[in-house]
């Protein structure tokens, strides 16, 4: 798998028709959304994580984004830098191995894009991004978990048969102390509020007991002690 992101050119032309297509439509939107909600200004520091051909790197560098790209070493890395290079964009970049740890420093915002159903390890990996994520950034991710004729072999099984459930991503992402406040669109929550909903995940993955509101208290108690 690592060499077939690395070194065919292949996945360069296949990402380039399908970021050219109506479809992807919806992923510029989602950036538009995260601009609205989260402009440069206030959000400058953006990692792209599997940018592929470094198509929503483009789209947000040229809206002022200060963007670090992270993919593997090879050819549509390449093609990514020199996309963005050629337009006099500056973007630092980071590869990516898999015998590595990723680490990235501290960003206010991250994209991921059809990124994670890809990866092993993926726990590991959205562990590594949560911490280079600052509280109060956003991070936007699609990942799609489910390969139902076979026509994406990449797809990692042990991904889909653990998240194919879109509710069980959905509580996985909350367990890390991440709150949906758009469609794919996730706020980090302060340190308080991510332990509560670290606990409400543990609970539920265990248990399968669902404890409803321990934010809601555990705020409660911050203005609380505010006040």
């Amino acid at each position: 798998m690592f060499r077939f992101y690395g070194e065919t050119e292949l996945y360069v032309w296949e990402l380039t028709n399908w970021h050219s297509s109506v479809q992807y439509g919806y992923y510029r939107d989602l950036l538009a959304n995260l601009r609205r909600i989260a402009p440069p200004e206030t959000h400058p520091r953006l990692l792209d994580y599997g940018a592929g051909i470094g198509t929503a790197a483009r789209i947000m560098a040229k809206h002022g984004y200060r963007v670090t790209i992270a993919d593997v070493p090879g050819k549509s890395l390449d093609f990514a830098k020199f996309r963005l290079q050629r337009e006099g964009l500056r973007i630092e970049t980071l590869p990516l191995t898999l015998t590595t740890p990723p680490s990235f420093g501290t960003f206010d915002l991250i994209v991921c894009f059809d990124v994670l159903e890809h990866v092993p390890r993926v726990e590991d990996v959205v562990s590594a991004l949560n911490r280079s994520l600052r509280t109060g950034g956003y991070a936007a991710i699609v990942a799609t978990f489910y390969d139902p004729v076979g026509q994406h072999p990449h797809h990692l099984a042990e991904n889909i048969r653990k998240f194919g459930d879109n509710r069980v991503w959905g509580m996985f992402l909350e367990g890390h102390g991440l709150k949906v406040v758009h469609p794919h669109i996730y706020c980090k929550t302060n340190p308080i509020e991510s332990m509560a909903r670290r606990f409400r995940y543990r609970l539920w993955e265990r248990t399968g007991y669902m404890l409803r509101s321990p934010v809601v208290k555990l705020n409660a108690l911050e203005r609380q002690r505010d006040e």
